[in-house]
């Protein structure tokens, strides 16, 4: 697992080591983030404090073993449940598996990491069968706590420079208009999108 005290990123890093995992994603766009939340399992605002080795599924005996999947785990710090299963949340985290290749190391994702790291995440919970074997599990999540992963169009970045939202996969601009109907920042995107409990 990497240093629970991530590594001073430059701001613009972050986004672009998203992006080239999302590169490529087939994905069904929602029209809204309202859409989206009520086929999520949950959508948080959160705070992401590390990054960590993920799930690994594969056909082999080891983790080394062509054809193998490799993923991340993100850990969350949930500050505020915007919709759905709050059960999902384990002792104020979620944890967020994106895949890798082998190529997308630990390392750096961690470098790419900044600090503090707040985001708005649409999750769907993956716990559960993958379709393959599952060949180590995550060292980051807790035994009996949920795996969650992201649609495409739902992991948005605060940029820590402008504090704009920025799509983290997926850029906003390539999404319907009701992604961006907001003055670009976080706070505001979820007042408008969401019921302030």
């Amino acid at each position: 697992m990497a240093s629970s005290e991530p590594t001073v990123a430059q701001p613009a890093s972050f986004v672009p080591f998203l992006r080239s995992i999302g590169e490529g994603n087939q994905y069904q766009i929602h029209q809204s983030p309202t859409e989206l939340s009520t086929e999520a399992d949950l959508t948080v605002l959160g705070t992401i404090r590390s990054v960590g080795d993920g799930r690994v599924f594969g056909h082999g005996a080891t983790r080394d073993d062509e054809p193998v999947n490799l993923n991340l785990t993100y850990a969350v710090h949930v500050d505020r449940v915007l919709a759905g299963d709050a059960s999902l949340v384990r002792d104020g985290f979620v944890y967020v598996e994106l895949p890798r290749s082998k190529y997308q190391t630990i390392e750096a994702a961690d470098r790419a990491l900044p600090v503090n790291q707040r985001v708005v995440l649409f999750l769907g919970d993956y716990s559960e069968d993958m379709g393959w074997p599952l060949t180590a599990p995550s060292p980051v999540v807790p035994e009996g706590a949920p795996t969650l992963a992201p649609y495409t169009e739902g992991f948005l970045v605060e940029d820590q420079t402008s504090k704009s939202l920025i799509g983290g996969l997926e850029s906003l601009d390539q999404l319907p208009s009701a992604w961006s109907e907001h003055d670009g920042s976080l706070a505001q995107f979820v007042s408008a999108n969401f019921v302030v409990k």
